[in-house]
């Protein structure tokens, strides 16, 4: 027996993550349509930083990705309030994100800014 098979849940764990993988695969597809490129920020947060960069740079379509939940709720908001059209936000892990992307879809630019592995209230 390999020693990945004596390590508990992890034909679970990688179940689900290429569960999460194929389900990202079909909405990178939805949100990206036929774009070539695009721009990726991980840990965007609230989505403060990515919505400024997207409306100074209107040609370019700008994707955020958070773990928290709460965080990518208030991108989505702030997009719609503000009528942003070339970015869009998705609760995702960033491994995943990159295994889910076609070879249609490349990555032109990558920010990380800080991000907050332990958030605070």
């Amino acid at each position: 027996m390999s020693p990945d098979n004596k390590v508990f849940g992890k034909e679970w764990a990688d179940n689900l993550r290429a569960t999460n993988v194929e389900r990202l695969r079909i909405k990178l597809s939805e949100v990206l349509g036929s774009r070539a490129g695009f721009t990726l920020e991980i840990g965007c947060g609230h989505g403060h930083w990515l919505a400024a960069y997207a409306k100074a740079n209107p040609d370019e379509f700008c994707l955020g990705i958070d773990l928290i939940t709460g965080r990518i709720a208030k991108s989505l908001r702030k997009q719609e309030l503000q009528s942003i059209k070339n970015i869009s936000f998705l609760k995702a892990e960033a491994t995943e994100v990159l295994d889910a992307l076609t070879p249609v879809h490349k990555i032109e630019k990558v920010f990380i800014l800080y991000p907050d592995p332990w958030p605070k209230r």
